[in-house]
C-alpha cells in the first residue's frame, strides 16, 4: 500500500490545485506535519483559554471534510467509523480523502503518517496534537 500511494499521491497533486503548496518547501517537505499557521487558526481568537473550543472545532471541521467527500456523503459516518472496514473505502478514495484534509487544514501529511488515519478521530486527534504542539511554541 506505501508502494501504491507512493505512485498515486504525486499524480492526484499534480491534477489538484492545492492552497497549501506555496507554503510547502523542499526543505520542509519531509517534516511529520508542516503547517500554515494562519490557515490553521481553529478557535475563537476572543477565547483563548478554552481548549475545548478548539478541539471541537478540530473534529467538526474534519467530519465535514468527511461528508463533503463525494464517497462518503450518503453513509452514515461517525467520528469512529474506520474508512476501509466501515464505510468502504478503498486506498486510493483513502489517499483523495487525506489530500480534502490537507487543503482543510493547510498541512501536508506525509504517506507514512497518512496510512495511520483510519478514522476521522485518528485525523482529529493527529491535528489536535499538532495545534497544541504550536501553542506550546507560542507560549
Amino acid at each position: 500500500m506505501v508502494f501504491a500511494m507512493s505512485i498515486v499521491r504525486p499524480i492526484l497533486r499534480a491534477f489538484t490545485i492545492s492552497n497549501s503548496a506555496p507554503y510547502i518547501t523542499a526543505a520542509n517537505r519531509y517534516a511529520s506535519v508542516t503547517l500554515n499557521a494562519a490557515r490553521f487558526s481553529v478557535y475563537n481568537p476572543c477565547r483563548h483559554f478554552s481548549t475545548e473550543d478548539y478541539k471541537e472545532s478540530i473534529q467538526n471541521r474534519v467530519m465535514n471534510v468527511c461528508k463533503a467527500y463525494d464517497k462518503l456523503s450518503n453513509s452514515n459516518i461517525s467520528i469512529s467509523s474506520d474508512f476501509t472496514k466501515d464505510l468502504g473505502l478503498d486506498s486510493l478514495d483513502h489517499v483523495e480523502l487525506i489530500m480534502m484534509m490537507e487543503d482543510e487544514f493547510g498541512l501536508e501529511i506525509p504517506d507514512q503518517e497518512a496510512e495511520k488515519l483510519q478514522t476521522p478521530q485518528c485525523i482529529a486527534d493527529m491535528l489536535i496534537k499538532k495545534k497544541e504542539q504550536m501553542m506550546k511554541l507560542d507560549s
